[in-house]
């Protein structure tokens, strides 16, 4: 999924201008190691209740609104995912079987 072409192609997350007015946001920033660099995705959105005309997020240019509506889209799959393996049971190792944080060389 993250070698997908459109996330690959993604616009570069940029988040909304601070403070805001509404009352409910969802918010989604992923940060995917490619071989050069950080690529940095990712989207905003609230509740659909107009905003405080005049204040972020009613304000923020349509350019960028849609960028993250598309972003979002192009996410959905990615975001499921996760959280489907985030809600997985997963079964506990005993601390004799952990070497995640340890230095494996000095362990014996």
């Amino acid at each position: 999924m993250l070698d997908a072409q459109a996330v690959r192609e993604a616009s570069t997350y940029k988040g909304p201008k601070l403070p805001m007015v509404v009352p409910t946001v969802a918010q989604a920033r992923i940060e995917i190691a490619r071989a050069d660099r950080v690529q940095t995705v990712g989207y905003f959105a609230w509740n659909k209740q107009p905003g405080t005309n005049g204040y972020s997020p009613e304000s923020t240019p349509e350019a960028l609104k849609e960028e993250w509506r598309s972003s979002r889209l192009t996410l959905t799959p990615l975001l499921g995912w996760f959280h489907e393996v985030e809600a997985m049971r997963w079964p506990e190792l005993d601390e004799s079987h952990s070497t995640l944080c340890g230095d494996p060389s000095t362990e014996g």
